[in-house]
């Protein structure tokens, strides 16, 4: 899928609802500025979709030709932040599509009949805006893209544009390769795999330096599971190749209520790649056996479709002696939130 670059204004609600003129454009002429809000400041607020999309605006893709009706893209977002001066970036969206002006209107009429249209309008008029473009502009200027939530993932790296000037609201094509967009990284899908949730988490920012250094890499959090298993190996097979192993959080990333989850080496296991795949789809678990024994259970849908290495793992135990009691307690309540998880899985 071809790639793009696109630039998005100014928003400190998250880009869930208008937040008034702090930050954005001071050039007249603008739709910013003279109406004091942009359309693109709904463009995560996912309490608003239609048949499981989000349809939302970016004004890159605002052509008076419509040129981009009916094409499908990968957008990564960026902001200019006007307090650091410099280029932020904000998201990847793996899969856009770019509505046509009949699409565009089906949306709009669907999202007014739902009443989204009129609590878009109240938002604007909490920060003082103009509510005018939302009832009189024709619907594909307000909704020109449609998208999956599930596509979206959340990054912030400051710089993200720094190797070349975008100043500009057009769609840019990404001619560079998407390691270079990430500057500091071994590759864009370790990266946005990594720090998805990180932008929605309530930190400040020294913390969520810290975050982003301890999932990048695997670098505090991987040192803290190590340190309560005691090894570096898979707790599994046992296989101590480190450029093999994952440390896999057992309650996921984004599920944790705070740092201190996120960061607690009970709440992880080192796996080989392949069964760490399996573990955080849910397709294989722990279940508990009796004193720090844990039994590794497999999927009925994935066994049958697994080589007989991995099949005949299934019944094995894995022992945690190397835990402390608390330790224990913790690794057993986070196996306890996996476990319904993977039944939940296995019952559909």
């Amino acid at each position: 899928m071809e790639e793009k670059i696109a630039r998005i204004c100014w928003n400190d609600n998250d880009w869930k609802k208008p937040s008034g003129t702090r930050g954005k454009s001071q050039t007249e002429g603008l739709f910013e500025f003279d109406n004091g809000f942009g359309f693109e400041e709904w463009l995560f607020d996912f309490e608003t979709l239609v048949d499981g999309y989000k349809y939302a605006f970016l004004q890159p893709v605002n052509t008076t030709n419509h040129a981009h009706a009916g094409c499908r893209y990968a957008i990564h977002l960026y902001v200019y932040d006007k307090f650091k001066a410099k280029n932020i970036s904000i998201a990847k969206i793996a899969s856009v599509e770019c509505l046509t002006e009949k699409e565009a209107k089906a949306a709009y009429d669907k999202l007014h009949q739902s009443s989204v249209i009129e609590s878009m309008v109240k938002d604007v008029e909490v920060v003082g805006g103009n509510t005018s473009p939302l009832t009189t502009l024709p619907p594909i200027n307000c909704f020109n893209i449609r998208f999956k939530p599930q596509d979206v993932k959340f990054i912030s790296i400051d710089d993200f544009h720094s190797f070349h000037e975008l100043t500009r609201y057009n769609l840019y094509e990404n001619k560079h390769s998407s390691k270079q967009l990430f500057v500091g990284f071994d590759s864009e899908d370790q990266l946005l795999d990594d720090v998805t949730e990180i932008m929605n988490s309530d930190v400040s920012e020294t913390e969520r330096e810290t975050l982003m250094k301890a999932r990048v890499g695997q670098g505090k959090y991987r040192k803290n599971v190590i340190r309560v298993w005691g090894n570096e190996a898979c707790a599994v097979t046992l296989n101590s190749v480190r450029e093999v192993l994952i440390a896999s959080h057992i309650k996921a990333w984004k599920d944790c209520s705070d740092s201190t989850e996120r960061l607690d080496g009970a709440n992880g296991i080192l796996l080989e790649a392949t069964l760490d795949k399996l573990f955080d789809s849910h397709l294989m678990s722990l279940f508990y056996k009796k004193k720090n024994e844990f039994e590794i259970r497999f999927s009925h849908s994935i066994l049958r479709k697994l080589p007989k290495y991995y099949k005949d793992l299934a019944g094995f135990t894995v022992n945690i002696d190397c835990m402390s009691h608390d330790e224990a307690a913790r690794f057993s309540s986070y196996m306890e939130h996996h476990n319904a998880l993977f039944q939940s899985k296995c019952e559909k």
